[in-house]
């Protein structure tokens, strides 16, 4: 819809670079980027923990500062979690700017090993 297709780079804009930006902080894990070690999260760790409901609202606080700390182009309003078998469905809703009309995006996070 508002992309600009240049070689084998999609750019995004607007609303679609926020949830590419939020669907990219989620997935980093600490220590993953160089000479920022506090960005990131767990999730891969707790991804094998056990599979209940403080666990889940560790995981949802952890993505909630994360995201506050590091995407201050959106203000996170709920993160819900609910597992699904092996993986972990998240879904972040926020706003952008001065705009009051709610966005999501859906999340599923699942274990690799």
């Amino acid at each position: 819809e508002n992309e600009i297709i240049t070689g084998d780079i999609v750019l995004k804009y607007d609303i679609n670079a926020v949830k590419r930006a939020i669907r990219n902080l989620v997935s980093i894990n600490y220590y993953e980027r160089p000479f920022k070690p506090s960005l990131g999260t767990n999730i891969r760790g707790m991804l094998f923990e056990l599979n209940d409901a403080p666990t889940r609202i560790v995981l949802e606080q952890q993505i909630k500062d994360m995201l506050n700390n590091f995407e201050p182009r959106a203000d996170f309003t709920n993160i819900m979690s609910s597992a699904i078998g092996n993986s972990l469905n998240v879904t972040v809703m926020f706003t952008i700017g001065n705009t009051p009309e709610p966005h999501s995006l859906d999340l599923i996070l699942e274990r690799i090993r």
